[in-house]
């Protein structure tokens, strides 16, 4: 039996089709349209159905995601496998959501600290006991870039490269140094401060910029690109147990 499998995220709409648990379709899109959804529903006759979406999604394709007969669309509302102690749960990011959910599955007996590296750089953490308590959110790789440039006169707008000398010579290596260097400082020290304050802290990496940061960290970490497509299909798991 299929399980469609739909995260809409800032700069793509990722579509997976489960079957067994497992992702046998993958693929992602620009924006997802009502002839590109009705054709999966045809040729994957999927049993179940999730959207998560962190963007505002067409209403004619939500609608319609909505009249299959088992079908979610995450909201605060949706019960998860997982507790929820956010105190703004009608503001959480539903990539988020699935993240944790992702987490909690691949390891139910760990704390672990999610580290999303995409168009933001996101922090979620869940314990051990399944109690997800929130994290942390501050500009991607990208975004760094374009703020620069956004915010400033005469700093000029570049492309991220795959390493950075510590000391920029010029000014273009001086930006190079201050994202690279200063986002993988980041992510080093946050997951050494929850290192600090939790046993047995699992770290795994998800997100668009995950093959470049494998490359810079020095921490053992779990590298899972699929971990918010994972989580989704968990969640939707969780509320229809039969129908994997």
């Amino acid at each position: 039996m299929n399980q469609l499998v739909i995260d809409a995220g800032n700069s793509r709409v990722k579509v997976a089709v489960f079957s067994s648990g497992e992702i046998m379709h993958q693929v992602a899109h620009d924006k997802l349209s009502l002839p590109i959804l009705k054709s999966l529903i045809h040729d994957f006759k999927p049993v179940a159905t999730i959207l998560s979406s962190v963007v505002n999604m067409d209403d004619v394709v939500v609608a319609t995601i909505k009249t299959l007969q088992k079908s979610i669309v995450l909201n605060e509302l949706t019960p998860l496998p997982f507790k929820n102690e956010y105190t703004t749960p009608e503001t959480l990011g539903h990539d988020r959501l699935a993240n944790a959910a992702g987490a909690f599955c691949i390891f139910p007996n760990k704390n672990a600290l999610i580290i999303d590296a995409g168009t933001c750089l996101k922090f979620d953490f869940i314990t051990e006991k399944g109690a997800y308590l929130g994290g942390a959110i501050s500009p991607g790789l990208s975004m760094r870039y374009q703020s620069l440039q956004h915010f400033t006169d005469r700093l000029p707008l570049l492309e991220p490269v795959e390493s950075a000398q510590l000391t920029g010579n010029s000014t273009e290596s001086s930006i190079h140094s201050g994202v690279l260097n200063g986002v993988i400082a980041e992510i080093e020290g946050f997951s050494s401060q929850y290192e600090k304050a939790f046993v047995n802290v699992q770290l795994i990496l998800t997100g668009g910029d995950v093959r470049f940061f494998l490359n810079h960290l020095k921490k053992s970490i779990f590298a899972s690109p699929e971990l918010t497509l994972k989580g989704l299909q968990s969640i939707l798991q969780f509320n229809y147990p039969n129908d994997q």
